[in-house]
């Protein structure tokens, strides 16, 4: 699919999907886009170091999820067990949440599927990544936090791409938490 076209056909979709008062009705949306394997870019894994019980690390998956500054294009943000997206662009940075193993993702959800992070009085209800349904188990016994099988996220970045993210560990090889591994891949960039 053209990159342009298929921009166009996301943004289209993410402001509907993100509270315009125009959003058309289901009947009108158009379904998914499938992937051609050959748009399949790369597929990573990432450390992120995400200790601070008060500071964010800063991720822009478009430079392969690299850490920048608030101040820089960031997508995603990690404190401690916390993400965050970025509400601070137009439009904001939004998720699909997928229950699915990130290989065989390999199409473009429904813009439905699309939400963005919402303002509430405790912070972490209001996160796509922490909301009611959050990235892992936490077992109350033990308290070990594992990241939940067959659950991908597929992000509309700050550069209206789209990337797939699942998470692989929750701690380092010696147990040290918030030490996050995740998987990355490339779904389609708008370059």
């Amino acid at each position: 699919m053209n990159n342009k076209l298929f921009t166009a056909f996301v943004m289209f979709g993410l402001t509907a999907a993100c509270g315009s008062n125009d959003e058309p009705k289901s009947s009108d949306m158009q379904p998914a886009a499938e992937l051609n394997p050959q748009e399949e870019l790369s597929f990573a894994t990432t450390k992120i170091e995400a200790v601070s019980e008060v500071d964010w690390v800063f991720i822009d998956l478009d430079t392969n999820a690299s850490v920048v500054s608030e101040a820089d294009d960031w997508d995603i943000a990690f404190q401690r067990y916390k993400v965050k997206l970025n509400a601070n662009t137009t439009p904001a940075t939004a998720a699909a949440v997928l229950n699915q193993e990130i290989s065989i993702v390999n199409q473009v959800p429904d813009q439905e599927l699309f939400q963005t992070d919402l303002v509430t009085d405790k912070v972490e209800e209001g996160l796509v990544f922490n909301g009611a349904d959050p990235w892992y188990d936490y077992d109350f016994t033990t308290h070990v936090l594992t990241p939940k099988a067959n659950r991908t996220y597929v992000v509309y970045t700050t550069s209206h791409s789209l990337y797939a993210l699942s998470f692989k560990s929750y701690y380092d090889d010696v147990g040290t938490p918030a030490n996050i591994t995740i998987n990355v891949k490339t779904l389609s960039t708008n370059q």
